[in-house]
């Protein structure tokens, strides 16, 4: 998964026409170099054992994963409760990641297959990892699931997206690809339960239709997003 996933300690030079410098960097003259460099944490083992938790973990049926950085507004029963809102084919629930990431990075995608829906604001933006709820019965009596999650079908997602050079998140990465490919699978999670934090989203039209969410905060995920 690393060498798919991970960042494997890159760096992504922005070209002129990248998007990304338009959202991240817009005061960046158009003749000067911008650089983004993926945070070498994500070239540790935690960040990819995500897919895994269900064969590793057996006494359990159910699990919630939240991140360090979460402070709860609601009790763990009230987010417990979001499993009885899978449908039969939903093996887990993940919120929605509220920034454009995944828009930007799907651009040479979207050059490709320019009807595409991948990384635009709704289902297919792409999912946060700081909140997750695995249904570990569900994911192992999952068939497809369990196909999904062998080498081979790890390889062909990644390369199901290409162009695909700038994935390195890790598991999250993955997640969002499977939920691409396979949207019935992954229920999702409710913005507030996952509320991220930014300095632009409140500014910049761009991130505002991937930012907004009408609810009263759940889970505040206090890590500010790119």
């Amino acid at each position: 998964m690393k060498k798919y996933y991970g960042p494997n300690n890159k760096s992504i030079s922005l070209s002129p026409d990248d998007l990304r410098r338009q959202y991240y960097f817009p005061d960046a003259p158009s003749h000067q170099g911008v650089a983004m460099v993926f945070p070498p944490r994500y070239n540790m083992d935690l960040f990819y054992i995500a897919p895994f938790y269900h064969s590793s973990i057996t006494n359990i049926d159910k699990l919630i994963v939240v991140d360090l950085d979460i402070e709860f507004r609601c009790s763990i029963g009230e987010l417990f409760s979001m499993f009885d809102e899978f449908s039969e084919n939903e093996v887990m629930s993940i919120s929605n990641n509220q920034s454009p990431y995944y828009y930007l990075i799907t651009q040479g995608y979207r050059d490709l297959h320019p009807d595409s829906k991948v990384g635009s604001p709704g289902k297919f933006q792409g999912f946060n990892t700081g909140v997750v709820l695995f249904d570990f019965d569900k994911m192992r009596n999952n068939s497809i699931y369990m196909e999904e999650t062998k080498l081979n079908k790890m390889v062909e997602l990644h390369n199901l997206f290409l162009p695909a050079k700038d994935w390195g998140l890790g598991d999250q990465e993955w997640l969002t690809l499977l939920g691409w490919k396979l949207p019935q699978m992954i229920h999702h999670l409710p913005c507030q339960y996952n509320r991220q934090t930014t300095t632009r989203g409140l500014k910049e039209e761009k991130w505002k239709d991937y930012f907004q969410c009408d609810h009263v905060t759940k889970l505040f995920h206090t890590t500010p997003l790119w």
